[in-house]
């Protein structure tokens, strides 16, 4: 909506409608209680800069639906007393805030039915939801939590869960599911359910999951996780068959998967997930006398390893062969000693690249290694490439060369949150019969902090105007 449009709607609604709209007013705190209306009905206070309510702030709001927190980055706490008194709450959206735990008082709101906790990225603590049998929607995408809220197995009322991207959560416990007869959108990845599970939930109609974890007589993919386990000695040989392979907090992994032993059979790997390795220093090293291709890999998650610094060590390689080079998925997330994302001598291997995500990356420098020459015709071409996530990333100065363009006709998502340093976005824009450029044909969003798009350079910028979505977090 233009600025000017909003605006009118704004002030034509106000009080006397049940309505406190204070949306991306720069506010730095809430309303005291005298602003709080007892006949309101919706209250936004999104896209602030509210860093903390009160302690013992209570508004009297017997009638109050909808609450809008949204994009309050600085807000870390809220407390007990604030929800006390809005016993009808229906609509409760805290997404893009930088709370850790919600108060206890939130296990009352009985009336609520939808609760919006999306890139709540410290969030790490939800009280018991048993009493909220109404709630029909919960999001969590994005969440800390590391178990499942206490008393979800209740939320009979339960539609849409979204899990996506909780990579501290390991587990949905058995039968949970089971219980949500009435969920129809389920979304989550890397968490261990049983297939049977899923096909007793007759209203489900979309279903988004990285894997499941089949019983002894359901036919499937074949999964092996390796946890907290000891690499410096000696290793089992996973199977022949073996499709995705999870490595969860072993030590002694300094060469990554440069374990002939362990994977020699494994030649049909599609995917995997490596978190908390402290050891780990690259996934493959071709400077070893063992190490593998991973050809057909698909998937790659890479998180929490502090000590990684490559994806593959080319060091003293004269030619390096195509590594992962049917790799469409490349998900990197809290993996501090990483500079660079893809090394310049490799970059023919990662041709079938879908999606790129890297989040919370403290020295991330480049994406694509730059070159000793730094012409300017250096052009780096993804044809399948379709996400471009990059997002928390403080030291991000350059997605490519300083010259470099990159050609990614395919591109349909470009999101680029908090990355202060990176001045100019280097993805060429197609051009038309008549020698216009025009945008990328499948281009549906991007997402980017306004300030921040205003300041950096990409060629004929403004065409793309029609696809920006502006970001508060």
């Amino acid at each position: 909506m233009h600025d000017v449009l909003r605006d009118m709607a704004i002030k034509s609604i106000g009080p006397e409608f049940g309505y406190m709209v204070k949306a991306g007013m720069k506010l730095t705190e809430v309303p005291d209680e005298r602003g709080w209306g007892n006949d309101l009905k919706k209250v936004s206070l999104a896209g602030n800069n509210i860093s903390k309510i009160p302690l013992g702030l209570c508004p009297k709001c017997p009638t109050l639906s909808t609450l809008i927190l949204s994009n309050n980055r600085y807000l870390s706490e809220i407390p007990e007393s604030f929800f006390e008194g809005m016993p009808e709450l229906k609509v409760l959206d805290l997404s893009g805030t930088g709370i850790e735990a919600l108060p206890n008082s939130i296990s009352n709101l009985e009336k609520l039915s939808s609760m919006r906790l999306w890139r709540c990225c410290s969030l790490m603590y939800l009280p018991s939801l048993a009493k909220l049998t109404a709630l029909k929607k919960l999001d969590l995408n994005n969440s800390r939590i590391e178990v499942v809220p206490q008393g979800m197995e209740k939320l009979i009322s339960l539609e849409y869960l979204d899990l996506r991207y909780c990579y501290n959560l390991k587990e949905i416990p058995m039968g949970m599911l089971s219980n949500l007869s009435n969920l129809q959108y389920l979304f989550f990845e890397m968490l261990k359910i049983e297939v049977e599970e899923v096909a007793r939930m007759s209203k489900l109609e979309t279903f988004e999951v990285e894997r499941l974890t089949e019983s002894s007589t359901t036919p499937g993919e074949s999964v092996v996780s390796i946890n907290c386990c000891d690499f410096g000695e000696e290793c089992m040989v996973l199977p022949d068959n073996l499709q995705r392979l999870e490595i969860v907090q072993c030590s002694n992994m300094r060469s990554g998967l440069n374990k002939a032993a362990l994977l020699e059979k494994a030649t049909e790997l599609r995917s995997c997930y490596i978190r908390g390795c402290k050891d780990m220093e690259c996934v493959v090293d071709l400077d070893s006398s063992s190490y593998l291709v991973l050809d057909k890999l698909e998937r790659l998650y890479l998180i929490k390893l502090p000590k990684l610094s490559a994806l593959v060590r080319v060091e003293g390689v004269a030619t390096p062969p195509h590594v992962f080079s049917n790799l469409k998925m490349l998900h990197i997330w809290d993996c501090s000693g990483m500079r660079t994302l893809l090394p310049l001598e490799l970059l023919q291997a990662f041709q079938n690249l879908e999606e790129i995500y890297v989040i919370e990356c403290e020295q991330m420098e480049e994406i694509i290694a730059s070159s000793d020459s730094d012409a300017s015709s250096d052009k780096f071409t993804f044809p399948k490439l379709r996400r471009l996530s990059l997002r928390n990333l403080p030291e991000l100065k350059s997605i490519c060369s300083a010259k470099g363009v990159m050609v990614c006709d395919s591109i349909e998502q470009i999101r680029i949150i908090k990355c202060r340093e990176l001045k100019r976005i280097p993805v060429q824009l197609p051009l038309l019969d008549n020698g216009q450029p025009s945008p990328p044909p499948h281009l549906k969003e991007i997402n980017v902090k306004k300030e921040w798009w205003e300041s950096v350079e990409w060629d004929h910028k403004n065409l793309l105007q029609p696809f920006l979505e502006y970001s508060w977090w």
